[in-house]
C-alpha cells in the first residue's frame, strides 16, 4: 500500500515537522518514484532535524546510484566526520572511490566498512578490492 504510505508520511511531516524519521521515510517514497531531487531535498531536512543516520546514509546512495561519484565521496566523508563508525557509508565510500580509480583508498575504506560490520557482503567487497578483481557498481 505503498500510495497510502506516503499519504500518511507526508501528513506526518505536517503534524511533526521538526521530527526526522518522516521527512526520512517520505524521502525514500519519493525515491522509490525516481523523484530524486525531491528525495534529497527529504533526506536533507531529516538530517537538519536530527542528524539521522539513515538520511546521511540514503543521500550517499542516491547521489552513487545517480552516477555522481565524486559527490557521494565527497558526501561520504564529509558524513563520516559525524558518524565514523557507520559500516554503509564507508561502503559507500569505497564504492565512490573505486568507480573514480582511486582503488587503493576504496580498499582502505572496504576495509574499515568491513571492521566495523564483519558481514558477508563487507568480507567479499573488502576481498575482491585486496585481490585486484572487478567490484559490480551499478
Amino acid at each position: 500500500k505503498f500510495e497510502e504510505a506516503k499519504t500518511h508520511f507526508a501528513n506526518s511531516t505536517k503534524i511533526a515537522p521538526f521530527w526526522w524519521t518522516n521527512w526520512n521515510n517520505l524521502g525514500v517514497m519519493i525515491e522509490r518514484e525516481k523523484d530524486y531531487e525531491k528525495a534529497l531535498n527529504y533526506y536533507q531536512k531529516a538530517i537538519d532535524n536530527g542528524k539521522y543516520y539513515l538520511a546521511y546514509e540514503n543521500i550517499a546512495k542516491l547521489l552513487f546510484i545517480q552516477g555522481k561519484s565524486k559527490e557521494a565521496k565527497e558526501f561520504s566523508e564529509n558524513s563520516l566526520k559525524i558518524l565514523p563508525n557507520n559500516s554503509n557509508l564507508w561502503l559507500i565510500l569505497s564504492y565512490s572511490d573505486y568507480r573514480l580509480g582511486n582503488k587503493y583508498i576504496a580498499l582502505q575504506a572496504a576495509k574499515n566498512a568491513f571492521i566495523l560490520l564483519p558481514s558477508q557482503q563487507n568480507y567479499n567487497i573488502y576481498n575482491r578490492l585486496k585481490d585486484n578483481l572487478p567490484l559490480e557498481t551499478n
